[in-house]
Parts: C-alpha cells; structure tokens; sequence
C-alpha cells in the first residue's frame, strides 16, 4: 500500500513523465478468463499514462506542495496503481481491510493484562495467559467438564 501511494505521489510531481516499474505488478482484470492477472507491457505503459493525467489534475504537468498531496488523496481509489499487488494482497484491498475498529467504552475482565502470579500462590501460568484454576472455572461456567 505504501509503494502504491509513493508511486501515485511520483507521477503527480514528476516533471517529465517517466513512468515507474511498479506498473507491471498493476493487477488487471482478464474477462475472458475472469481472473486477475498481470498485465503486458503495452497496458502496463497505458495505465501509467491515464494515471499520469488522472495526477495531475488532466494538465499533465507536474503538481507540487499540497496540490500534489491532495490530488493523491482525492484519486487514489480511482487510480490503476491502487490496484498494485506485491504480496497477497491488492494495496485498495489493504486499505480497505483496515479500517479502523471501533473502542469498546467497557472492558470485559478477558481483556485485561494477566496479573503476574507470586511464586507463593501455587497456581500455574498456562500458554494463554490464564491460570490452571480460572481455566477450569471457566469450563465449568460454560457447562463443560472441569479439564485440569
């Protein structure tokens, strides 16, 4: 995702149109197959120039300062290199899995830190962060058998 922005902030305040390598990861989808794959060279070069114009606001010169940063900001969805694909994922596919999660204004007792047992109290720390007594507790609350 960073890559992707980076090169859409490069071909907004480039001066000469010099288009990126990262174009050949670009993923475009193929109909006939119904996949995504990667593109040729000839559509990679054509993606690179529509996004160019796209940047630069369809003036084609370069945009510097907070014009650049906004016309990144306000296109970036729309741009082909927000569908740049490196890893697993599509950058526009990571941005959109990650939006931010909303704060829960109670905490349950489960999300507290586990408290650190004294070497006098007896109980053993298991993986998870729960002691051999409050695991069995728990099973217990929840009609299991009491696994130890």
């Amino acid at each position: 995702m960073e890559e992707s922005c980076t090169v859409a902030e490069e071909m907004a305040r480039a001066k000469k149109f010099d288009p990126s390598g990262y174009y050949q990861f670009v993923q475009v989808y193929d109909a006939k197959t119904k996949r995504w794959r990667d593109p040729t060279q000839k559509e990679a070069m054509k993606m690179a120039k529509e996004d160019r114009r796209l940047f630069t606001n369809g003036t084609n010169k370069a945009l510097s300062g907070k014009a650049a940063v906004n016309s990144v900001e306000t296109n970036w969805r729309q741009s082909h290199i927000s569908r740049l694909k490196l890893h697993s994922k599509m950058a526009i596919s990571t941005v959109d899995g990650s939006a931010p999660k909303p704060v829960r204004k109670t905490e349950r007792k489960d999300d507290r830190e586990p408290r650190k047992n004294s070497s006098a109290g007896g109980s053993k720390q298991v993986a998870w962060g729960r002691t051999k007594g409050a695991r069995g507790a728990l099973y217990s609350r929840l009609g299991k058998r009491n696994r130890k």
